[in-house]
């Protein structure tokens, strides 16, 4: 639902499906896993929420984070503004998470006036909305901290 709203508002976030793992793709792929700080959980079999790779994953670089000296080149900064009010709207349980790539501004950022003039940028991406609505609890508990994307710079 969070990713169906936030394409609505027109906020960066990358195409979602959901997808059906099977345990022997699971057999078949041993890396297969969800890392949660330095342990590791095997993926279990079954539906699975998948949020779509910005690109050719063998050409195309996304980081957790660019440095605070570079960003100034994100194109879409904005997108955290409109993203914070989202986030305690639905009340995400959930730190904000985006990752950024190097693309086409254009081909990402169609409706921004300056992207047609703008050949590549950075351009941030929100993603994680699996604890809005406080995740299970399916409430809305105010808390000043929820929500917020850990950069202040940003």
């Amino acid at each position: 639902m969070a990713s169906v709203f936030l394409k609505y508002l027109q906020i960066s976030t990358p195409e979602t499906a959901l997808i059906r793992v099977e345990e022997d793709f699971i057999r078949e792929h041993p890396e297969l896993c969800v890392e949660l700080g330095t342990s590791r959980v095997p993926v279990k079999p079954g539906w699975q929420f998948g949020s779509q790779y910005p690109g050719d994953a063998t050409q195309l670089r996304v980081y957790d984070f660019v440095p605070d000296t570079l960003l100034h080149k994100v194109k879409n900064l904005a997108d955290f503004l409109g993203v914070l009010v989202f986030d305690k709207w639905t009340a995400n349980a959930d730190g904000r998470q985006a990752v950024f790539f190097r693309a086409r501004v254009r081909e990402w950022l169609p409706a921004d006036p300056e992207a047609h003039r703008l050949a590549m940028g950075f351009v941030a991406v929100m993603i994680d909305h699996g604890f809005a609505f406080d995740g299970p609890h399916w409430n809305f508990p105010e808390s000043p901290v929820q929500g917020l994307y850990l950069r202040k710079l940003v």
